[in-house]
This record gives structure tokens, sequence and C-alpha cells, in this order.
């Protein structure tokens, strides 16, 4: 990763390769590493610690999409069993009646049971008093004058025929109702049309919804966040680092912008005496010359010692010579 234009921001790992070591052993590197800001082991740690909280919230997302997902499919599952149960009971209860139906038919024949007959009329009322009793599910009403027949035969007592017959109706309707209740439910059961209900809505639901290609695209957003922050990491470290650096040699530079000032200063010092001396030789007779320059000579030694003590180089100097004419 670059920072600017022209340095390069390295991870711990890339330090450990031969690479690595061979550009920081450069002097003209401009490699920062990662590892090297805010005491390695900080932003390490730092840097761990994002992508390990990371890892833990997008595996969180995860299992719990496939914990709602699995629950979806325990539900389905269990309603799916449910209802095969109460329809295979259902289909038990019909088989039931229909013997029951053959059995009714045949005690029928068996007494010679004519429509006609005033005992198969009163037999058919007989049949519509029991089934009036179930009058959710078969819907029969009896008109007062019905109400009114019926006390009269049962004043006058059943016969063999009317009490078998109506045995086997009763336990009919008994089993109507049970496949009523099986299909509808009950207010503490839960029947066939519910839980095809219940079924069809977690179908609709999952395909809305997609918990699992859900999760994972939200994985990998938690993921990416996770790196962008711990890249956003690595280069504020970088950032402060250097520019930290860069206020060091920024000092630096200036302490030795301010000594060189100081040198050059007495430099310029020196050479306005050297001038001030050429001058007045110049102006001295010719008997006094010889003593001038022995005396110039003297100052221009005790000069040159002193910028030897300042350790003043050539280049310190810009170039000032001392006139070697004397």
């Amino acid at each position: 990763m670059r920072v600017g234009n022209q340095i390069t921001v390295m991870s711990k790992a890339a330090e450990e390769n031969k690479y690595a070591g061979q550009m920081r052993n450069s002097k003209s590197s401009q490699v920062v590493f990662a590892g090297d800001l805010s005491g390695d082991f900080a932003l390490q740690d730092r840097m761990r610690q994002r992508k390990e909280r990371a890892l833990e919230r997008a595996m969180k997302v995860v299992n719990d999409a496939w914990g709602v997902d699995r629950q979806m499919k325990e539900e389905i599952s269990r309603s799916k069993d449910h209802i095969g149960a109460l329809q295979k009971e259902n289909a038990q209860l019909r088989e039931e009646n229909n013997e029951l139906e053959r059995q009714s038919q045949e005690l029928k024949e068996a007494f010679h049971g004519k429509p006609e007959s005033q005992e198969q009329q009163d037999l058919e009322l007989l049949k519509k008093e029991i089934a009036s009793t179930y009058q959710r599910l078969s819907g029969v009403e009896l008109t007062e004058e019905e109400k009114k027949r019926l006390s009269e035969i049962h004043k006058k007592g059943l016969s063999q025929y009317q009490s078998r017959t109506l045995e086997l109706e009763d336990h009919m309707w008994v089993n109507r109702q049970e496949i009523y209740r099986n299909e509808k439910g009950t207010r503490t059961e839960i029947g066939i049309e519910t839980e095809n209900a219940m079924v069809r809505g977690i179908h609709e639901e999952r395909r809305k919804v997609h918990p699992i290609v859900d999760s994972q695209q939200q994985r990998e957003k938690i993921l990416e966040s996770a790196r962008e922050e711990i890249v956003t990491m690595a280069v504020k470290d970088a950032k402060e680092y250097l520019e930290e650096e860069q206020e060091v040699r920024k000092e630096e530079a200036e302490e030795i912008k301010e000594e060189k000032e100081k040198q050059e200063e007495i430099l310029e010092k020196r050479k306005e005496k050297e001038d001030e001396l050429e001058k007045f030789m110049t102006e001295l007779p010719m008997d006094q010359m010889s003593d001038a320059a022995q005396m110039l000579s003297e100052v221009k030694r005790q000069i040159q010692n002193i910028v030897s003590e300042m350790n003043l180089t050539v280049e310190d100097i810009k170039g000032t010579k001392v006139d070697n004419f004397l």
C-alpha cells in the first residue's frame, strides 16, 4: 500500500521476507513497515483484535441466519408431520364410516325396511334428529312439527331395527365431527388447513427474505469493512510516524541552518578584518612591510585555528579563501 507518491507501507509479514530485509537495509528506501509504527505490538494487536471482532460478528450473522433457516425448516417439518398424522386419521375414519354405512344397509335389508313403511319414515326422522345435534357440521334444524312427532316416537319406543341403525348413525356422525375438527382445528388443536397455511407462509417468507444468501452478503460487507478499517489504521499510524519524523528533521535542519548562519557571520567578520589589514598594508611604507606581513600571517593563523576548532569545512565557508597573496 502507498501513502502519497513515494512512501510504501508494508505489513509485519512482508518485513520477514528477504525482499523486506533488503529494503530495510537500503539507505535510500522510503519504505515504512507498519510493524514499526506506534510500537509494533500495539498496532499489530489492534489489527488482530479488529479482525477477530469482525470474524466473530460475521460468524454470528451467518449462524443466526442458519439458525433462523433451520428453525423454519423444523417448523415446516413439524407441520407436515402433523398434517400427515391428521390425514391418516381422517382416512381411517372415512374408511370406518364406509364400513358403518355398509352395516346399516345390511340391517335395512335384513329387517326388510321399506321407504313407504311408517317404521322407515320414523327412522329417517330419528336420523335427522341425530344430525341436528351436530348442527354446525350438518346444518340441519328441526321444525316444531318434527319435534312433536319425535316426542311421540320416543314415547312409543323404538324397534330393534331402529335402535341398531341409530347406533351406527350416531357413530358415523361422531366420526364426521372428528374429521371436521382435524380439517378445521379447534381452540386448542391446529387443523390441517391452518398447518397448510403456515407451511405456505413460511415458504413465502423464505423466498422474500433469503436468510442464507443475505447473511453471506452481510458477512462479506462486515469483513470488507474490517479490512478497510485495518488499512486505515495502518495508514494513520504511518502518517503520524512520518509527520513526527518530518518534524524532527525539520528541527534538525533549522538547527543546522542557525549554526551555519553563525559560522557565515564569523567568516564575514574575518574577511572584514583581513580586508582592513590588507588596506593597512598597502598604506604602510616599504620599510614597515616586512613586520606587517609577519603580523598579518600570525593573525591569519590564529583565525584559522578558531575556524578549525569550530569544525568548519570548505563547503561551510562557501568557498571563502584566505588571501595567499601576502
